[in-house]
């Protein structure tokens, strides 16, 4: 397929609209942070937040499974998945942690850096949940992005594995079905 052609193909607006949930979770969440739970903004009866992640997990269960029918060779597809996740995660994590954190930490930064909770925060990395920073967030209950990541992970991967049953059981990978395998992936998502 020639650059064009692919350039075409992915013309899809998908991108606009995973930067509108975005926007949508960081403009929903920042009511909590502020402390003002009471005024998430909610649209047709749903909270912006859930809405977001709802959108989040449809456009997912899409690309995910239009990976799937692309490439359907197991060991290749969760390469490329690990590859496309955990460098910008382990980046993320780093930089809040040794950048971020000792500018925002309560916490003088010698103490800041001589807390074990400053290193285990690392973990997160490897989607092994640590959600506090010594200093960070004192009393407050978020500490940003990777609170989702583990349990969006587990869903995301039940979503790959239907599309890889899906695929192999028909003997055909165009035999995954995006609708079904988002459907299933969003059901298992414990915000609803």
């Amino acid at each position: 397929m020639d650059k064009l052609t692919e350039a075409l193909r992915r013309n899809n607006n998908f991108d606009a609209l995973r930067i509108a949930a975005a926007a949508a979770v960081i403009l929903g969440h920042a009511s909590e942070l502020r402390g003002h739970a009471d005024e998430m903004p909610v649209v047709f009866g749903i909270p912006l937040t859930q809405l977001a992640v709802g959108v989040f997990f449809v456009i997912s269960g899409y690309l995910i499974s239009g990976s799937w029918q692309r490439r359907p060779r197991l060991p290749r597809y969760l390469t490329n998945r690990v590859l496309r996740i955990i460098p910008g995660l382990l980046l993320v994590v780093v930089i809040t942690a040794f950048v971020l954190g000792p500018l925002v930490s309560a916490l003088p930064v010698g103490e800041y850096f001589a807390s074990g909770g400053t290193y285990s925060y690392l973990s997160n990395a490897v989607l092994v949940p640590n959600y506090a920073l010594p200093g960070v967030f004192s009393g407050n209950p978020y500490s940003g992005a990777v609170i989702d990541l583990p349990i969006s992970n587990r869903v995301l991967s039940r979503h790959e594995g239907c599309a890889a049953r899906s695929a192999l059981t028909a003997r055909s990978a165009s035999a995954a079905s995006p609708s079904r395998c988002a459907t299933m992936a969003r059901a298992s998502w414990p915000y609803t």
